[in-house]
């Protein structure tokens, strides 16, 4: 009797987990935060603090690249940060306000961009709601599955 007791709890238990962790996944907004270098010369040391607190390094920035990374929820401050070092070695520090607003559910990523100038724009690019790949990877191809003939009408000849 114990052990049937015992093995039901943990099978509930598991389940609850399970379905716990599903629902996280599933429900959660996906926001990705980037800082990207549109210089023509490489950064590094870069720092992106938010509301006081850093929340991404990256040691270096190649010219034209951008680096990610997800927090836990949509970000809590739209005053930020972004520091970084210059080939010379001289430090530059811009503080940035993200304009648009998104709300809990937001979905898509938020931009520091690191400009010429040395200057540095925030903007929000919003998903358009849709999680397909842009490749078309595990897409069917059109001929699949579809008889053809060379020299038909609607068929390439090969």
């Amino acid at each position: 009797m114990k052990k049937k007791f015992l093995a039901s709890g943990c099978f509930v238990a598991l389940t609850i987990i399970a379905l716990g962790l599903s629902g996280c996944v599933t429900t959660s907004p996906r926001c990705q935060v980037a800082v990207s270098n549109v210089k023509d010369e490489p950064v590094s040391d870069v720092v992106l603090t938010l509301g006081g607190v850093t929340r991404h390094t990256a040691p270096k920035l190649n010219p034209h690249s951008e680096t990610y990374y997800e927090p836990t929820r949509v970000l809590s401050s739209r005053e930020a940060t972004v520091t970084w070092r210059n080939r010379d070695g001289e430090t530059f520090s811009r503080r940035v306000t993200v304009e648009e607003k998104m709300g809990s559910k937001f979905r898509g990523k938020v931009y520091f961009q690191i400009n010429k100038g040395d200057t540095v724009r925030a903007y929000v690019s919003p998903d358009k709601g849709s999680d397909e790949p842009l490749m078309p990877w595990g897409k069917p191809e059109t001929w699949e599955g579809s008889v053809g003939f060379p020299g038909l009408p609607g068929q390439e000849d090969f």
